[in-house]
């Protein structure tokens, strides 16, 4: 298999296990699927996850907390592959200091994901 194919298996099994675990994200999915001719772009899911999240952070800030918590939990069992797609597609999709919700986002950030955002350095 090449490394490129490895890393779209890889990246996918993500997108799908993260939508698997929180069924609130299907209807992202679904939106994603129909932008997109049918195909699942992870770096650009992951980031419509962000968007999502940032919008519905008063109204399920449950679900906002469990996708970080899910998020952080994976990137311990993730491969170099993921961790770019965690670290590149949702940590920086996190919005700029200033913009909305992103206060809320950053306090749910997990140790491990804290140290990749650049707005966050290290102590």
């Amino acid at each position: 298999m090449t490394d490129d194919l490895r890393a779209r298996a890889s990246n996918l099994a993500l997108v799908g296990a993260l939508t698997y675990e929180h069924p609130e994200l299907l209807p992202i999915l679904h939106g994603h699927l129909a932008d997109n001719g049918g195909e699942v772009l992870p770096y650009l899911y992951v980031a419509d996850v962000m968007r999502w999240l940032v919008l519905h952070r008063e109204d399920r800030p449950d679900v906002c907390r469990e996708v970080f918590r899910w998020m952080e939990a994976a990137w311990d069992r993730a491969d170099d592959h993921q961790r770019d797609l965690i670290g590149a597609g949702f940590v920086e999709a996190l919005p700029n200091p200033g913009e909305a919700g992103a206060a809320e986002m950053r306090a749910l950030l997990g140790p491990d994901l804290r140290r990749l955002d650049a707005w966050n350095p290290p102590t």
